[in-house]
């Protein structure tokens, strides 16, 4: 049991990370543009349900530890294009491309020697959110807009 759901965890978790923003042209991209890091309290409440799922208590503390130890920023340029840092079990740097309808974010980042991976997400006033399904567990990664 331990090991499919941290197989599950890192599987989605490293899904998540090689994701591809896609998209421009939106008039929402101007203001929505800025720098997004990695929130790690926001994400913990955000996956609260999904590790309650966990049933063994050590499972449970290694599927927590897992995304606390995530570095994450994602810079959306106004443009539609994108830059992404990751730190998790090494540090791994993307590019791509964004696009943001009605809230509604599009998501495809792109990784040395990786294919683009097209992602959904939201963002509502500070916050930018990338969720998925991965093997019937919910995970959501939550970003906060840094203020200049």
């Amino acid at each position: 049991m331990i090991r499919n759901t941290l197989t599950t965890l890192i599987l989605s978790a490293t899904l998540l990370t090689m994701s591809m923003l896609h998209g421009c042209g939106d008039s929402g991209n101007s203001t929505a543009g800025g720098t997004y890091k990695y929130d790690k309290i926001a994400t913990k409440a955000a996956m609260q349900t999904s590790f309650d799922q966990i049933e063994d208590p050590f499972e449970k503390m290694i599927a927590q530890a897992v995304f606390e130890t995530i570095e994450w920023t994602i810079v959306l340029h106004p443009d539609g294009t994108l830059n992404s840092t990751a730190t998790w079990f090494g540090t791994q740097q993307a590019s791509g491309t964004w696009e943001l309808n009605r809230g509604q974010l599009t998501v495809i980042m792109t990784y040395t020697d990786q294919a683009p991976q097209r992602m959904s997400g939201t963002i509502r006033g500070d916050k930018l959110s990338i969720s998925d399904d991965v093997e019937g567990m919910a995970i959501r990664l939550v970003f906060t807009k840094q203020k200049l």
